[in-house]
């Protein structure tokens, strides 16, 4: 089990670099369209994709500030209070599926909302921009959680699996 939970830490600490990537470049590229650009649907593209983009930079730098420290104490506690690593892990990982949960409405929300601003031809570029940034930030995230989740899965099935 030990292997187990060094590899699902490792697959953590790794998304949390691809976090942190993806949210510096949608921070960069976001504030450059703000700073640059006047067209207002690229304006209107340009906030939410800011504004989750610095929500990616500040979960992925958590995440990878945190797991040396989280591998270790999980590892000592496996080790030597195998009962409790159990017990604690399980009901850890119980709030972390939860989580998923609404990641996933949040995301989902973003791209039906998304979608919808962008198609709405009444509506002001700002907006239709504004949809499309939805859209993108839903996207790009939202398969990102469905790998972490499944990935939470197979980690609780081993936990599981301890005697």
């Amino acid at each position: 089990m030990l292997l187990q939970l060094q590899a699902y830490f490792a697959d953590e600490r790794t998304e949390s670099l691809v976090f942190m990537a993806f949210g510096l470049v949608a921070v960069l590229l976001a504030a450059l369209t703000l700073w640059r650009v006047r067209d207002p649907l690229f304006r209107g593209m340009a906030v939410p994709v800011l504004v989750v983009g610095l929500i990616q930079l500040g979960v992925g730098y958590v995440i990878h500030a945190r797991t040396d420290a989280q591998v270790a104490a999980l590892s000592a506690q496996l080790q030597n209070e195998p009962a409790a690593f159990k017990a604690q892990e399980l009901a850890r990982m119980k709030t972390v599926r939860t989580s998923f949960a609404v990641y996933k409405g949040i995301e989902g929300t973003f791209i039906i909302v998304g979608l919808g601003l962008a198609l709405m031809r009444n509506a002001r570029r700002f907006w239709r921009g504004f949809g499309l940034g939805m859209l993108l930030q839903g996207a790009l995230m939202l398969p990102a959680d469905l790998i972490a989740e499944d990935r939470a899965a197979e980690y609780v099935r081993q936990i599981e699996a301890l005697p």
